[in-house]
């Protein structure tokens, strides 16, 4: 993924938003992040976490296994 392409992602992260719903990066590799902040990409406001069980929880869906 390079600068263009997470800029479109956050583009759409931000429409979501605007939509009232509630988006969040899982899973970006190690080496991503770093090329991101190498390139000083703005990464204000988006919300992120390492893997699904990570990300739920910070959306506040602790029991997503009994909602099926």
């Amino acid at each position: 993924m390079d600068t263009t392409e997470f800029e479109g992602l956050k583009t759409g992260s931000e429409m979501t938003s605007i939509l009232g719903a509630q988006s969040m990066f899982v899973g970006i590799q190690p080496g991503i992040v770093l090329h991101l902040i190498a390139n000083h990409t703005q990464t204000t406001g988006l919300s992120a976490a390492l893997d699904l069980n990570e990300a739920l929880e910070k959306l506040g869906i602790t029991d997503a296994a009994s909602r099926n």
